[in-house]
């Protein structure tokens, strides 16, 4: 029986870990351990040279942010995304607020649906810990890399091939000193962070990988901190909105990429990596009913692949300390909490006056969560982006 599916400080904007009500519902566990955030990409304002400006008190069409239109053609038929890992708390609340004038018409709605997106939950990560202690580290990298084929070749088979901007997160982590979260077992964080790594180098080295194009939307080097007071100042709540937010720059860069040019249209697809503790195999979160039909069937897809795929090569490594198996016998959830958590604050939103207890609980990196959206409205009305 699949006993913890999924991270509640990870997903839930407004949750803590609470109590399961069910067999397949029960408390992820978590230690405070090792795991060093691995660097990723230098802010866009530090390869500018330019120095971070507060978005309260100026005067927004002065920021200096990246030009429109971001993407820019190196040939007729292949697009350049911008590289979103830059884009730090303020510039993601301009971008929410329909202040940002690299990204005209985006506002609070542009987190919910923006594109296709999966959550990967392949294995326990003790697995991943057993893996290392017995055979070493050349064997667990051999494992991140089997994970990053099988990432790449799943969205090889649902796009067939056509151009897909892969945005890439690595579950929890963060700046240390602002919000760092090690994820299950303490060291959840840096397996995610190699498997990206993986992602990236694969993609990079394998022509059958041309198509696409893979763009962070994680950055451990920006604190992910609103300037909320306590004890609103969730910041796993603040990493999840602005990990979303460049998710939807790049969806938003690619609708005018396909407008203009409907001949060699481009799809994004998010693809989140995580472990899990518990479960005993291999398990992969898609979207619901709640984002356009499109996304849910390229998300249900791409988890269906993967899942098929990526059981079978792993186990047959021969490096695994059990067998991986299916998680709740299919492998697959919807975008529904598999657990249930509990307020740490009051329900009522004080910067909306909304009661968020009577929103469905869903995970926020598959774009369905109203209390994602809920908070970071709260943030956008607390730092004076928004009136009424």
């Amino acid at each position: 029986m699949a006993r913890c599916l999924g991270n509640p400080r990870e997903h839930v904007t407004d949750g803590r870990r609470g109590a399961g009500k069910a067999a397949s519902v029960i408390r992820r566990r978590r230690m405070l351990a090792l795991a060093g955030a691995l660097s990723v990409t230098l802010t866009a304002a530090r390869r500018r040279g330019a120095t971070a400006r507060p978005v309260l008190g100026v005067d927004h069409a002065e920021l200096p942010l990246r030009p429109w239109p971001a993407v820019r053609s190196i040939a007729q038929d292949a697009p350049v995304f911008s590289d979103v890992a830059g884009v730090d708390a303020d510039e993601a609340l301009a971008f929410l607020a329909g202040r940002h004038r690299g990204y005209p018409g985006a506002n609070l709605d542009s987190l919910m649906g923006y594109s296709a997106a999966d959550i990967l939950e392949t294995t326990d990560t003790d697995v991943m810990d057993v893996v290392y202690a017995r055979h070493g580290s050349n064997a667990v990298s051999g494992l991140y890399r089997v994970i990053a084929a099988r990432t790449l070749e799943s969205l090889l088979v649902v796009y067939d091939g056509a151009p897909v901007f892969l945005a890439l997160d690595a579950g929890h982590g963060g700046k240390r000193g602002v919000f760092f979260d090690p994820g299950s077992g303490g060291t959840e964080a840096d397996h995610a962070r190699r498997v990206v790594a993986a992602i990236e180098d694969v993609a990079a080295a394998d022509p059958r990988y041309g198509g696409t194009t893979v763009r962070r939307i994680f950055n451990d080097e920006i604190g992910d901190d609103f300037g909320l007071p306590p004890p609103n100042d969730r910041k796993g709540a603040a990493a999840l909105t602005i990990r979303n937010v460049r998710g939807a720059m790049l969806a938003h860069e690619a609708a005018a990429w396909n407008r203009a040019h409907p001949q060699a249209p481009v799809a994004v697809h998010v693809v989140s990596v995580h472990f899990n503790a518990g479960s005993g195999g291999i398990l992969v979160l898609h979207q619901g009913d709640t984002v356009p039909a499109v996304f849910r069937q390229r998300s249900i897809a791409f988890a269906r692949e993967y899942v098929a795929a990526t059981g079978p090569a792993l186990n047959a490594t021969g490096l695994l300390p059990y067998a991986l198996r299916p998680a709740l016998g299919t492998g697959l959830s919807d975008d529904h909490l598999l657990y249930e958590p509990q307020f740490r604050v009051s329900p009522i939103n004080p910067f909306t006056g909304v009661d968020r207890s009577r929103f469905p609980r869903r995970y926020a990196m598959l774009q369905a969560s109203l209390l994602q959206r809920d908070y970071a409205d709260g943030a956008l009305r607390y730092r004076g982006l928004v009136r009424g």
